[in-house]
Formats: C-alpha cells, structure tokens, sequence
C-alpha cells in the first residue's frame, strides 16, 4: 500500500513537471498559463451565451405539462423584460436550469423541448454570437493524435504521459 502510494505521488510529481529541464519548466508554466486565460475565457463566453439566450412564448397551449411554478417562473421572468401584458401574457425559457429543466421534464409540447435541447447543445460551438464560442488562438498541429493533421479518432494517451486518472483505471483493469 505504502509502495503504491509512493509510486503514484512521483508519478504526480513527473506529470506536473519536476523532472523537466528547466526549458521545459518554463514552456509547461508557460502552457499551463494559457491554458487557464483560454479557460477563462470560454467560461465567460458560456455564461454569455446562456445569459443571452431567450425563447418566447405567447400560445399557453404550448405550456402543456408544465407545473404551474414552472409557468409562473416564465411568466415572471418574462414580465421582468417588459414582455406581455395581463390580457397577451408571454412566458420566456433561458438556458438556466430552473427555467431550463422544467421543460426538458415536464413539457408535453416536443418541439419547444427539442428547441431548447438544441440551444443547450450549441451552446460553446460558436456557430452564432449567443453560444458563446472558444477562440481558437492556434491553429491544429500538423499531425495531430491521429497522425492525420488533427482530423480522425482519439488516440489514448501514451503510457509515459498518460493522466492519472487513465492510469489508476488501467491497473484496477477498467481500461
């Protein structure tokens, strides 16, 4: 047990970078420097796009299925817009989950699901200014994993740089 835990802290220690060139300490420092900014980044862009995103509806026949604090939760968020009066209410949905979740569950009207289902699943993809895209600083590597320029399957790490997580499931036999 005490050797296993002391294989896997050095193991812990080799990924994170102790055993580099000082070169390589700087390049990883570097890397890993980016790689919080770009993070950052694409979790400001995700809000964003969840922030920014709406659907209206004004036909309560639609609204079939839903709870009545689901309705009124739209109704609410709606009327906190200026949308509808008393007698042309408006309900609106986000991509917040207690606006969001209601419909997946409960919603009788399949295509308001799927519209929302869509929405949250572009969410990220960048393919319209509300989804909150990923800037892609640097171009794909010649030769990606594959091996053909970036495109094709997912090659699993190599044994020496493999994660950690890889690596205790590979010994317990799950991999």
């Amino acid at each position: 047990m005490h050797r296993r835990f002391m294989d896997e802290t050095l193991a812990d220690f080799r990924e994170s970078g102790a055993d580099l060139p000082d070169e390589g300490k700087r390049r990883l420092e570097a890397l890993e420097g980016e790689l919080a900014s770009i993070t950052q980044t694409f979790s400001e862009n995700v809000l964003d796009a969840m922030n920014q995103y709406e659907l209206l509806i004004d036909d309560p026949a639609r609204l079939d299925g839903l709870p009545e604090s689901a309705r009124a939760a739209a109704l609410a968020l709606a009327r906190a817009k200026g949308l509808g009066t008393p007698t042309l209410p408006v309900w609106r949905f986000t991509l917040h989950m207690p606006s969001y979740l209601p419909v997946m569950k409960f919603s009788a009207d399949e295509p308001l699901r799927r519209t929302l289902w869509e929405a949250m699943g572009a969410v990220g993809k960048g393919d319209a200014p509300w989804r909150g895209a990923l800037p892609r600083p640097h171009p794909q590597p010649p030769h990606g994993p594959s091996g053909r320029g970036g495109v094709g399957l997912h090659q699993p790490p190599a044994r020496a740089g493999e994660g950690r997580v890889r690596r205790r499931c590979r010994r317990a036999g799950r991999v």
